[in-house]
């Protein structure tokens, strides 16, 4: 219960998001972020970050090359993302929605992704979303697409 409800102070306060939760991970987002950056991210991939916030994961992403896209319900979280892409001079394709995990269906098409991440996202969903979601990942990936979740909770 802590950890949610100090989820739900850093969300308000979405300039300080990515300090905050760095605090209460012990330095593991960032680092996470890092590894699936190294591990996943190619040049040139299609990369969606469901949930992706402040855009951390996403800049790094652009940095390595990825054609980036990121949705996210907060659009105070959207801003800081915009203004981290913006201020980094990323090159590519770069697109940002305002939008929750139950309009993946109305947003894309089939197979549009090689990678699929949702970092500390599926701790912020109800069960049905979690598997909705993951039918929805699955859609949503090429054949030989990856998904990365990382997050405080089981998988359904």
């Amino acid at each position: 219960m802590f950890s949610y409800i100090f989820m739900k102070i850093l969300e308000s306060r979405p300039w300080r998001y990515d300090s905050g939760i760095n605090i209460l991970s012990g330095g593991h987002a960032k680092k996470i972020k890092n590894e699936i950056v190294r591990h996943w991210i190619r040049p040139g991939i299609k990369m969606l970050d469901v949930g992706c916030g402040s855009g951390e994961l996403l800049a790094t992403a652009a940095k390595a090359g990825a054609n980036i896209t990121g949705i996210d319900i907060s659009e105070a979280m959207l801003q800081v993302a915009r203004k981290r892409i913006e201020v980094s001079a990323l090159k590519g394709k770069k697109t940002l929605y305002h939008a929750g995990v139950t309009e993946l269906d109305e947003l894309f098409p089939d197979n549009a992704f090689d990678v699929i991440t949702a970092t500390l996202v599926f701790s912020e969903l109800y069960p049905a979303e979690r598997t909705w979601a993951i039918n929805e990942f699955h859609r949503l990936l090429k054949p030989s697409g990856v998904l990365v979740l990382a997050d405080e909770v089981a998988a359904p």
